[in-house]
């Protein structure tokens, strides 16, 4: 069986892999959360060329059962901002 209470909290985001580079913290940063049946992403990191940052935001539901969970995002942003 999977311990809930264990899974449930807040995660620091270490680092972000995309477009062919990683970028650890804190050039990176971000949040994963599951509390109460929803989940919530949240990080930020710079583009890859040129100015600007990129930012991402999802929440959604997640659920256990047995020796399995699984969670979807019912919103999911990913924006560029410029600087």
């Amino acid at each position: 069986m999977i311990d809930q209470a264990r899974m449930e909290g807040s995660w620091q985001l270490e680092q972000w892999a995309a477009e062919g580079r990683v970028w650890p913290a804190p050039e990176c940063h971000g949040r994963f959360m599951l509390r109460d049946g929803v989940v919530v992403f949240h990080a930020t990191r710079p583009a890859a060329t040129g100015p600007g940052t990129y930012a991402r935001y999802a929440y959604g539901y997640y659920r256990f059962e047995g020796n399995a969970w699984s969670y979807g995002y019912h919103h999911d942003t990913i924006l560029r901002e410029s600087s």
